[in-house]
């Protein structure tokens, strides 16, 4: 609720922390579903990135926050998408081991023998 109204009243969603992270960002790596679709409606990118690359769905996966994967895939969220180093959302899943993340996003066609930049893999 205090998100809807600092949005009503003007504040600036797109504003990034020291590292490139929008509040559409911390939202999805906190796993606040409710806040990810107002600042959807409200504009945000889908698809913007922090300043390593991480992407809202790859940010999502690390943390392993299923339902708001399931947001933004359902919202067509680039599951392909890679941070610096070459590391997809199912990357950081299985690094982080979060289980029920790998499993939704090989459910949605990720590739299992995905590599980072330096060749290293989910296993």
């Amino acid at each position: 609720e205090s998100m809807r109204v600092l949005l009503d009243r003007g504040a600036d969603q797109k504003a990034k922390s020291i590292g490139g992270l929008s509040a559409f960002l911390w939202a999805a790596y906190s796993g606040k579903v409710e806040a990810m679709a107002l600042l959807l409606a409200c504009g945000a990118d889908l698809e913007a990135k922090s300043n390593n690359g991480n992407t809202a769905l790859i940010l999502a996966a690390f943390s392993g926050h299923v339902e708001a994967m399931a947001l933004l895939l359902d919202r067509g969220a680039d599951q392909k998408a890679k941070s610096i180093g070459g590391l997809s959302a199912f990357l950081w899943a299985a690094y982080s081991g979060k289980v029920e993340a790998m499993a939704l996003l090989l459910a949605c066609g990720a590739d299992l023998e995905a590599k980072s930049n330096n060749g290293n893999t989910a296993l």
